[in-house]
């Protein structure tokens, strides 16, 4: 297993150690100079020793608020038409490349890292944190906002209450699960877990259907009318699968991509399909069809995550290479490029209203329209 440290270097980690103090330190790996990327599974952080030792996860009242500049936020949706106007709004200091996701109703912004902070989409004032105590690879708000699904990196998913902050659900056998996704009427959440894609019931926690996928698969998305499923597929993962969502039949394989696919997401209207791969292309695919639409070429580095804008018009890309690029979905041409992250890119996500984009890396940064 290569896994890169948060200081950029890169080790082979023996898979079978255990995160923590005693377990993958430094003498359980070796330094590697040069490495075929595809080896490369995660980022892997410096673990926090007294948090490692710690037997469970807790969810607590919020510590002090991290460091965050002031932000008049826009309420302008981001669009071709203003594109040159965007600029970064704001900036939360943390560590570690993390997930991002927005509540449905706008309202909170949850960041994943070691730890699932939830702050104020206005303020930024941080209200609360989840201690995972694991390395989250994915999050994803239920469709009315109550539920939060966390995937701790070799945990089992984890399904939170949003309003007691309480736990509600461990899901036995959704250990190594590497994206999680709710069904649109929120009965229902889907997980990349090793090589299948398990559907879950929500309300009991328990196992609906199991859908062998490949040797490893780390995307996975519900269509927004909740009949298709998608997922990479295939022993290198570089397919993309579309399934029957209710009977588990393969509906397509769409192929294109030369290298592991790593986020999947659907157009808003659902016609759509957009995929991010380590071949550092963006793919557009027609999910009725099951071909190919067209290729966004301009990363230099693997792409980590791609998100639609809420009204389909742009997609947004992250990358290794340290950039968001937008794109007008329509034409394929890029709109604008986005620097100032000094890391790789974890993810990236539009505010519901579409005013507002956020891109996780070391730090969290927003961006918008100029006020």
């Amino acid at each position: 297993l290569a896994v890169r440290f948060d200081d950029g270097s890169v080790y082979r980690v023996d898979p079978e150690c255990e995160p923590g103090p005693d377990g993958c330190d430094e003498s359980s790996r070796t330094e590697m100079d040069d490495f075929p990327e595809h080896w490369l599974h995660t980022h892997w952080p410096q673990w926090d020793s007294e948090a490692a030792a710690a037997p469970e996860p807790t969810s607590t009242p919020a510590p002090a608020a991290q460091k965050t500049t002031p932000v008049p936020l826009s309420k302008s949706a981001i669009s071709s038409g203003n594109i040159e106007q965007i600029v970064q709004l704001a900036l939360l200091d943390e560590t570690y490349p993390k997930q991002v996701a927005w509540s449905p109703d706008g309202k909170v912004l949850a960041v994943a890292a070691y730890h699932i902070f939830f702050y104020d989409a206005q303020t930024l004032e941080q209200v609360y944190v989840i201690d995972s105590l694991q390395w989250v690879d994915s999050i994803a708000f239920s469709p009315d906002g109550t539920i939060l699904a966390s995937a701790p990196m070799g945990g089992e998913v984890q399904l939170w209450d949003t309003t007691g902050w309480g736990e509600l659900h461990s899901l036995a056998g959704s250990k190594d699960t590497a994206s999680v996704d709710f069904s649109p009427d929120g009965t229902m959440l889907a997980t990349a877990t090793g090589g299948t894609v398990k559907l879950w019931d929500v309300a009991s926690g328990s196992e609906l259907r199991t859908i062998p996928a490949g040797s490893s698969i780390n995307a996975v998305a519900f269509s927004p009318d909740g009949l298709t499923l998608a997922a990479n597929a295939g022993i290198a993962g570089q397919e993309i699968k579309l399934w029957d969502a209710a009977s588990g039949d393969e509906l397509h394989t769409l192929e294109g991509h030369t290298n592991w696919v790593k986020s999947v997401v659907f157009s808003p209207d659902g016609s759509l399909l957009a995929s991010g791969s380590v071949d550092s292309t963006v793919r557009l695919w027609d999910v009725t069809e099951g071909r190919q639409v067209r290729v966004f070429s301009g990363h230099s580095s693997e792409i980590e995550s791609v998100a639609f804008s809420p009204d389909g018009s742009l997609l947004a890309s992250a990358s290794w290479d340290l950039t968001v690029r937008l794109w007008d979905v329509a034409s394929g041409n890029e709109l604008v490029t986005l620097t100032g992250h000094s890391s790789w890119i974890k993810s990236v996500a539009f505010s519901p209203d579409g005013a507002t984009l956020g891109s996780g890396g070391k730090m969290v940064r927003l961006w918008g329209v100029a006020p």
